[in-house]
C-alpha cells in the first residue's frame, strides 16, 4: 500500500465520481476527499436545468470525506463560487494534494498553500484545447501563460482522455509528467440497469410515446446553445419524409432552450418527446429505450453520459470537438464523428443508421466491447503509477 497521504479536491459531491472515490477507497491508496460544498446533498435549484434536483447523501457514503465551509455567496457562479479559507490548514495534513484545474478561486488557494508547505501537487483536468476557441486574444495568452506557470511547478499531471492528453501538451507539460486517468463511469453499474432494463424495452418506449419499429436517437444533456440540441432538430427536419417517418427523438434533461426546441420540432413535424430534468435511474430508461446516442456539443472535454450511453449498446453519433471522441469512437464500427454543426452530415448519418438497423444494432455492440476498457480500475491505476513516480523522485 502506498503510504502518502492524498488529498482530493472536489467542486462538491456528484455521482459520477462518487463510485471513483469509492473505488479509490478500496485501493492501495490512501485517499481522502475535501469538498468544497455540499451541493448535491440536498434539494436545490439548478439554473442551467432551469429545475430543481433532488439531493442524495448516498453520495458521500463508502469513502473518507470532509466538508469545507463555503463562504462565497449562494448566487456566485464561476471562479469565486468556491472560497474555502480554511484549505491552507487541511492541505497541512497530507503528503499529496490533487487540484482538478484552475478553475476555482479555491483550487488556485490550494495550490499556492501546497507550494508554500513542500507538498507534492497532482494536477488533473478535463479541458481540451477548444476552450480557446473564439477567446479574446489577450485573455488566451493571459490565461495560458499563468496555466504554463503553475504546471511547471506541479509535480505530476492526469489527463482523462486524448482531448486532455493535448490540452496539457499545448500547456507545456512534458510527457514524464502526464499520466493517464480515463474517464470513466461505473461500467458495472450502468451494465446491470442494461441487462436489467432490455426485457422491457417496448414498454419503456411506448411509456415515452414511440412505436415498436421507431428509431429512437436520445439526446441526454441540458438543453444549452453549448450543447446545441437544435442541430440535432435541424438535421432531421431535413430528412426526406420517408426517412423522417422512422426517426423520434428522445430528449432527456431541461434547459434554456427547451420552449424552442419543443416549437421547432412541431414546426418541422417531427416525434420528440421531452422527459425533463430525471435522476440516474430514470435516465437509464431513456437510454434503454434508444437505438441511437447523439452528443453535438460544441464544447464537451470529458462528457461521461457517452460512456453511460455506450453501456447500454448504443451507436454513437459525436461531434469530432468531444474530448474523448478520439477515444471511444471508431469511425464505422461503433458510430461517427462529425464536424461540428454540420447538419447535412448529421441528415445522411440520421437516415443511414435508421435505414440499417441491423448494422445499427451491430455497431452498439462494438460500444459496449469498446467501454468495458473504459472502467475505474484502469483510472486509478494513472494515479498509483503517478504516485510511484513521484516516490521515486524523492529517493
Amino acid at each position: 500500500m502506498i503510504e502518502k497521504k492524498i488529498l482530493i479536491l472536489a467542486p462538491h459531491p456528484v455521482s459520477y465520481h462518487a463510485g471513483l472515490y469509492r473505488a479509490l477507497h478500496s485501493s492501495e491508496l490512501n485517499v481522502e476527499i475535501a469538498y468544497l460544498d455540499m451541493v448535491g446533498i440536498e434539494r436545490v435549484y439548478d439554473p442551467a436545468f432551469q429545475a430543481y434536483r433532488e439531493g442524495d447523501p448516498s453520495l458521500l457514503d463508502g469513502y473518507v470525506h470532509h466538508s469545507l465551509k463555503n463562504y462565497a455567496s449562494p448566487s456566485r457562479r464561476g471562479f469565486f463560487s468556491r472560497v474555502n479559507w480554511e484549505l491552507p490548514s487541511v492541505v497541512r495534513n497530507y503528503d499529496v494534494i490533487v487540484i482538478h484545474g484552475f478553475g476555482l478561486f479555491s483550487y488556485w488557494l490550494a495550490f499556492f498553500a501546497a507550494l508554500l508547505m513542500r507538498k507534492s501537487i497532482i494536477i488533473k483536468g478535463e479541458g481540451t484545447v477548444h476552450l480557446y476557441d473564439g477567446m479574446p486574444r489577450a485573455k488566451a495568452l493571459l490565461r495560458r501563460t499563468l496555466l504554463s506557470s503553475a504546471l511547471r511547478a506541479s509535480d505530476a499531471v492526469l489527463f482523462s482522455c486524448s482531448g486532455n492528453r493535448e490540452y496539457w501538451a499545448f500547456h507545456g507539460v512534458p510527457e514524464s509528467k502526464l499520466f493517464e486517468f480515463r474517464c470513466s463511469v461505473d461500467n458495472a453499474w450502468f451494465r446491470a440497469r442494461y441487462h436489467k432494463l432490455t426485457g422491457t424495452r417496448d414498454a419503456i418506449r411506448a411509456s415515452f410515446g414511440f412505436k415498436q419499429d421507431d428509431y429512437v436517437v436520445v439526446f441526454a444533456s441540458r438543453f444549452t446553445a453549448r450543447k446545441r440540441p437544435m442541430d440535432l432538430i435541424a438535421a432531421a427536419g431535413a430528412l426526406e419524409e420517408t426517412a423522417k417517418e422512422k426517426i423520434a427523438l428522445l430528449f432527456v434533461g431541461d434547459g434554456e432552450l427547451r420552449p424552442a426546441m419543443e416549437t421547432r420540432c412541431r414546426e418541422l413535424g417531427l416525434r420528440a418527446a421531452f422527459t425533463g430534468v430525471l435522476e440516474q435511474e430514470a435516465i437509464c430508461r431513456g437510454y434503454a429505450a434508444a437505438d441511437l446516442y447523439a452528443m453535438l456539443s460544441g464544447y464537451d472535454p470529458s462528457p461521461k453520459v457517452l460512456n453511460e450511453a455506450m453501456n447500454f449498446g448504443l451507436p454513437v453519433l459525436v461531434s469530432r470537438v468531444t474530448g474523448t471522441a478520439a477515444d471511444l469512437v471508431r469511425e464505422g464500427s461503433n458510430g461517427f464523428t462529425l464536424e461540428l454543426g454540420d447538419s447535412e452530415d448529421i441528415t445522411q448519418r440520421l437516415s443511414y443508421m435508421a435505414a440499417h438497423r441491423e448494422e445499427s444494432v451491430r455497431m452498439g455492440q462494438a460500444s459496449l466491447h469498446i467501454i468495458e476498457q473504459w472502467h475505474y480500475g484502469v483510472t486509478m491505476r494513472g494515479l498509483e503509477l503517478a504516485m510511484t513516480e513521484l516516490e521515486k523522485t524523492e529517493l
